[in-house]
C-alpha cells in the first residue's frame, strides 16, 4: 500500500494534471487521494517480491514489474489459486501486468464482478408478493 506521505507527494507533484476544482486539504481532495492509495493485498505483494529473482522489493506501485512470460502463467496460477480469480486469455496483455496498480485494477474488476452476482429477474408473481 502506498503511503500517506508519497501520496500527497504525488498529488502535489501532479497538481496541474488534478480535475478543476481539487486543491490540497479540499473536499475533493481526498477523492483524488482514494484513486492513489489502493489496496494491493499482502499476499500478492509478498508473491511478487520473492518471485523475481534477484529484483529487490516493489517500492512503488507505478514500477515496472519485470517479469517474464513464465512468470506472467505463474503469476496467473497464482491469482486462480490464491484469491480465486480467473485471468481470461483477453486479459492477459503486458498492460494488465505492467506495474502493480494496474494488476491492482484488473484484481479489483475481478473481484467486483465476483463481489456482485447475477441475480435473476424476478417472475411478475414474485413481484405482487
Amino acid at each position: 500500500m502506498i503511503s500517506i506521505d508519497k501520496a500527497q507527494f504525488r498529488i502535489k507533484e501532479n497538481e496541474r494534471q488534478m480535475p478543476l476544482g481539487v486543491s490540497i486539504g479540499g473536499p475533493l481532495f481526498w477523492r483524488e487521494l482514494g484513486k492513489l492509495i489502493m489496496e494491493i493485498p499482502p499476499k500478492l505483494k509478498e508473491y511478487l517480491d520473492n518471485n523475481r529473482g534477484s529484483l529487490p522489493p516493489i517500492t512503488d506501485p507505478d514500477e515496472p514489474l519485470r517479469i517474464d512470460s513464465l512468470g506472467v502463467i505463474r503469476l496467473v496460477a497464482f491469482l486462480e489459486t490464491d484469491f480465486g480469480i480467473r485471468v481470461e486469455d483477453e486479459e492477459l496483455t503486458v498492460e494488465n501486468f505492467e506495474t502493480l496498480r494496474k494488476l491492482g485494477e484488473l484484481i479489483a474488476s475481478k473481484s467486483k464482478a465476483v463481489e456482485a452476482p447475477h441475480r435473476p429477474t424476478p417472475s411478475p408473481d414474485e413481484l405482487s408478493r
